[in-house]
């Protein structure tokens, strides 16, 4: 009975906990970046990182997590939509998933001795980012530009996305916490 109860809590909590995440719009601020840093993977994050670039006067654009066989004509329609010197804009191949974008931005951003970057990235994606991207650089300040997904085009797909992500956020904050408990 206990055992029952207990898990049919676990599941209230966990299910409450998603809707917050569903509904919750994080809090971003980015002022005045140095560089703007695109996290692959998602529709439309390319474009924003672009239009952001040009709107924050950021001196550089780092796209992080391309996949092999990318090259910077790949973005060709951007660089030229928002008018971008291709001296601005590099491109990082080294990362596959959100820890290893945070390890390729910080050793870029030492690189080029930069302290303050926007990072571009889906809504849903920005909890778990954050957590990571603090923890690997934290000595940097780190904005974050939202990128939103239409909703209406699979409801199904829309759900699955950001109840894994969801997951995810859920060990890397339990995780985040028991590294600063030990």
């Amino acid at each position: 009975m206990l055992a029952s109860s207990c898990c049919i809590l676990c599941t209230i909590i966990f299910l409450c906990g998603f809707a917050y995440f569903l509904i919750h719009t994080p809090n971003t601020t980015c002022t005045a970046p140095e560089v703007i840093v695109v996290l692959t993977g998602g529709n439309r994050r390319v474009e924003e990182g672009f239009k952001s670039l040009v709107q924050t006067g950021a001196k550089t654009i780092l796209i992080s997590g391309i996949g092999e066989g990318v090259s910077l004509s790949d973005f060709d329609k951007f660089q030229k939509q928002f008018n971008v010197d291709s001296s601005r804009i590099f491109l990082g191949g080294l990362s596959h998933d959100t820890v290893e974008n945070a390890i390729e931005t910080s050793a870029f951003m030492k690189l080029h001795n930069f302290t303050k970057a926007c990072i571009v990235t889906s809504s849903y994606h920005i909890p778990r980012s954050h957590i990571i991207f603090q923890r690997n650089m934290p000595q940097h300040t780190i904005g974050f530009i939202p990128v939103t997904e239409n909703f209406n085009r699979n409801k199904y797909s829309y759900v699955k996305k950001r109840l894994i992500e969801y997951t995810k956020f859920l060990f890397t904050f339990s995780k985040n916490i028991i590294d600063h408990t030990l």
